[in-house]
């Protein structure tokens, strides 16, 4: 591995027909989960827009969570220290489960968030690496603004190509909470018509995307971390 990735938040969302679904259904799969210590919630919220499944969280910030909203089906952890296995695992028994119960036929799309960190080689700031590593800035180019940037960073979209079938949007940034850290975030948009009982291809648009964070995007990173380590 070319670094050593903290991922820090996973997203899926599996869009659906709209349908309006019964609190009572959604309750029976709490209820279902609550006793599961590796995937079940503690919490029931219920609001206008749906119904959240969550678990208490100590640091500000995090979400551990399930929503069942009128187009799709929600799963978030995000600073809940989750690794790729403990969400593809929580991802195949909450989704499953959920399209059984509400009947849910089929999912037209899946987007699906990863975010992580990594700390680069070559600098001990991040926002140096980005401008003087990978961006090339000289000394005098960033005075035209008049003052000094508090963060750099950089955006890709990646379409479908004839053997990739998903749509990604790719950022490069620094982060605020910890300047020797790159904060890296692939979404990763999978459009299509496939029965929403089968969670194997949400956990396969999951790994894709986790895949193209941690191995095709630091590979590019790591070039420029290499020539910025020879000069």
């Amino acid at each position: 591995m070319l670094y050593d990735p903290r991922t820090i938040a996973y997203l899926c969302e599996v869009f659906h027909p709209p349908m309006a679904h019964e609190t009572t259904k959604v309750q029976a799969i709490h209820h279902e989960l609550f006793g599961n210590r590796r995937v079940g919630y503690q919490n029931f919220n219920l609001a206008p827009a749906g119904v959240t499944l969550s678990n208490p969280v100590s640091q500000p910030g995090a979400n551990s969570s399930f929503s069942v909203l009128p187009d799709r089906l929600r799963l978030v952890e995000e600073l809940t220290e989750a690794s790729l296995d403990d969400f593809v695992g929580r991802l195949e028994k909450v989704l499953g489960l959920a399209a059984t119960r509400l009947e849910i036929q089929v999912a037209t799309a899946c987007q699906v968030t990863v975010r992580t960190l990594v700390n680069v080689r070559s600098f001990r700031d991040s926002r140096e690496f980005l401008a003087r590593g990978m961006f090339r800035f000289e000394d005098d180019d960033l005075k035209a603004f008049g003052r000094p940037s508090q963060m750099l960073g950089l955006r890709m979209l990646f379409p479908q190509t004839p053997n990739e079938r998903a749509f990604y949007a790719l950022r490069i940034e620094s982060y605020n909470a910890d300047p020797r850290s790159l904060y890296l975030e692939n979404v990763g948009t999978f459009p299509g018509i496939v029965p929403a009982a089968q969670v194997a291809a949400f956990a396969e648009a999951l790994r894709a995307t986790y895949g193209f964070l941690v191995e095709r995007t630091c590979g590019f990173l790591a070039r420029f971390d290499e020539r910025a380590q020879s000069t």
